[in-house]
């Protein structure tokens, strides 16, 4: 049976997708209906790099929080207080993972008060090519006008 995963392109749901793989289930990504903080062109640049499909219907599965890194290399691209714009663009590493912390926000849950974008894992067959624009208005904070490379 195939598992549809509720996909927005962030850690929380790249560890998921981590999971499930690991466990042999047979997963399709399950795309917002609406777009978020990441564009849907770049959550289907992922599931290419991902050599998964898209699902067909609605998520039979979410992510939960990730309880680490896992070779992910992300940044964050929406963000909202505690936390400020200035937050935008930088890499998830563990000194940030530890200044969120110490904000109280846990950025490998999901629904954070930040949303990360993976450009790159274990999982992929190569890097997202993702580039960050200006600063826009998004959901009581700010998020990243998010481009692709070549596009």
């Amino acid at each position: 049976m195939r598992v549809a995963l509720a996909w927005d392109g962030g850690i929380p749901a790249a560890a998921a997708l981590d999971r499930l793989l690991a466990g042999g289930a047979d997963v399709a990504l399950a795309l917002p209906e609406e777009d978020g903080p990441v564009p849907r062109f770049l959550l289907e640049e992922q599931a290419a790099a991902l050599r998964l499909p898209l699902a067909e219907g609605p998520a039979t599965a979410r992510p939960g929080p990730a309880s680490g890194l896992g070779g992910l290399r992300a940044f964050v691209c929406a963000c909202r207080p505690p936390l400020s714009a200035e937050w935008l663009g930088r890499f998830v590493d563990e000194p940030l993972l530890a200044d969120a912390r110490a904000m109280g926000v846990d950025l490998l849950a999901p629904g954070a008060a930040a949303a990360t974008l993976v450009v790159e894992g274990p999982r992929f067959s190569r890097r997202v090519e993702a580039m960050a624009g200006d600063v826009a208005p998004h959901a009581g904070g700010w998020r990243l006008d998010l481009g692709l490379r070549g596009c």
